[in-house]
């Protein structure tokens, strides 16, 4: 089921212009699946599967079921779907026509209207963390260029119909919520189709029904942190669960509910092309700090970095030692301790504002960009105190 820790972002998008078709149209080799403004796509094999257990379903069971009493029943769990489409591992978003565009996420495609497409764009980003603002004059002439494939999806092999406090239906990484109303429209729908007279050679329309204008959730558009460490995306009564940012597009800051600092962002993540793992939480006392030497640089617990013994004797000397050494393998190192006593004082009188990320890369648990920010906090809340971090891997990890 899951549970919340933390919400990223929490926004609004509007009620799509295509919001009352559902309709099933078959192929040779796939099923097209439209859903109010989203298209689905199976391959033909996962889909009869689907509908054949669908339609073996104890109807009562769906309509006599005690919703929202806290009750939980699994009434359809089979596993072995795994759709390989090539565009099962895609994930983009682009102008279509007009006003219109598409946003495409493996097996889905999401039609968008400009505004809604304008409130999700900042939270997006192409697979190599490119935020799609700086492409924004390139989106009308976007020609099927090629994108990097996404890693395969948690819970791949999932298909699941499960009673809650409503009807949730569960693909791969993806669930939808229906009302009662809403789904029996849908599940009559699919058994009105005979899977045994399907010629699935010849392409027809199975089915095609109107919707009515509600569904569970018409306008939400919401990231959240799980307390298990996974991530949930809701647009709308979809969900997509997700273990890193880039299996979804979704870029870091742009919901302007964190950030990081946007020197050591130019300088290193984005010369270097890191990609974007994932906001996690961590203890100070989990902490490691990057500590140069006159031979390189040593990983070391923060408590043993020297810019923390400075802060705990109150000693200028120590971080201007520390500082000379620094400075042999960095020579633009801007760190002073005037600069480093202003920084201690404004978070001792205001705060910390935890949406102002430390970074950690490779073992999740190093600093590269913060430690100062760290030092400071361990000297203030102790070893205990848990903050932030955004973590960043290598492109090619």
């Amino acid at each position: 089921m899951g549970q919340i820790k933390s919400i990223i972002f929490n926004t609004k998008v509007e009620t799509p212009l295509s919001n009352s078709e559902f309709s099933i149209t078959a192929s040779p080799n796939q099923v097209h699946i439209r859903y109010r403004n989203i298209g689905i796509h199976l391959k033909t094999t996962d889909f009869r599967l689907f509908a054949s257990r669908l339609q073996s379903l104890q109807k009562d069971a769906v309509v006599n079921f005690d919703y929202g009493s806290g009750s939980f029943l699994e009434a359809l769990c089979f596993l072995g779907v795994n759709s390989t489409f090539p565009s099962h591992t895609r994930f983009c978003l682009f102008r279509h026509k007009d006003n219109l565009y598409k946003l495409r996420y493996r097996c889905l495609t999401v039609d968008l209207s400009k505004s809604e497409a304008t409130a999700i764009t900042p939270y997006v980003s192409t697979i190599n963390s490119t935020p799609l603002q700086r492409m924004a004059k390139k989106l009308a002439a976007w020609n099927r260029q090629p994108v990097p494939a996404l890693d395969q999806t948690m819970l791949h092999n999932r298909l699941s119909l499960d009673l809650c406090e409503n009807i949730h239906l569960h693909f791969q990484n993806l669930r939808f919520e229906f009302s009662k109303p809403e789904f029996l429209l849908l599940w009559d729908a699919v058994s009105s189709i005979n899977l045994r007279q399907w010629n699935f050679l010849l392409p027809r329309k199975l089915c095609c029904i109107t919707l009515p204008a509600v569904t569970e959730w018409n306008n939400r558009f919401q990231l959240e942190e799980q307390v298990e460490g996974h991530y949930h995306l809701h647009y709308r009564n979809l969900r997509v669960e997700f273990r890193t940012f880039s299996e979804v597009g979704l870029g870091l800051g742009g919901g302007k509910e964190y950030f990081i600092d946007q020197e050591y962002k130019t300088k290193a993540v984005e010369a270097l092309q890191w990609k974007l793992s994932g906001i996690q939480s961590a203890t100070l006392s989990e902490l490691k700090a990057i500590v140069y030497t006159d031979n390189g640089f040593i990983i070391t617990p923060l408590e043993n970095s020297p810019i923390y013994k400075s802060l705990l004797e109150n000693k200028k000397e120590i971080y201007d030692a520390y500082t000379a050494i620094v400075k042999r393998h960095h020579s633009d190192c801007p760190n002073t301790w005037a600069r480093f006593q202003s920084l201690f004082a404004s978070i001792k009188a205001d705060g910390y504002h935890e949406k102002n990320l430390i970074i950690s890369k490779g073992d999740r648990t190093q600093i590269w960009d913060g430690q100062h920010r760290a030092c400071i906090l361990l000297h203030l809340y102790g070893k205990q105190k848990s903050i932030k971090l955004a973590h960043y891997v290598d492109q090619s990890s």
